[in-house]
């Protein structure tokens, strides 16, 4: 359920590496139209498949802002909240967004599968 705005690179990097590395089976992206610069994607993880809302802004940001964006919403996906996580801020502002950031350099890396546990 990847549309097609969701293109080439990101939508790889999101069926083939972030997925599996949360343990999650199926997200549904969908668009909203919103002209304004925050927020530019946010997610309903309650919802099944859980679904990420993304904007025309989410899609300006260079490829690794976008890609930590999608990363930083799988963590609410998987239950998360904001706050000191290990020691990493995880924030609704992407530039104190420490957690996010960390994680998206782990599954860069090559990492395949979430551990808490190595953030600390």
């Amino acid at each position: 359920m990847i549309p097609p705005f969701i293109m080439g690179g990101d939508r790889v990097f999101l069926t083939d590496k972030v997925l599996p590395y949360f343990g999650i089976k199926r997200v549904r992206i969908s668009w909203d139209r919103s002209k304004k610069k925050w927020p530019d994607i946010w997610c309903y993880p309650d919802e099944i498949p859980p679904r990420i809302v993304v904007t025309k802004e989410w899609l300006k940001q260079t490829t690794d802002e976008r890609r930590k964006r999608l990363v930083h919403e799988m963590g609410h996906v998987i239950g998360l909240e904001h706050g000191n996580l290990h020691g990493l801020r995880y924030s609704t502002y992407p530039g104190r967004d420490f957690w996010s950031r960390a994680v998206y350099a782990d599954i860069v890396v090559g990492s395949k599968k979430f551990d808490a546990w190595r953030f600390c």
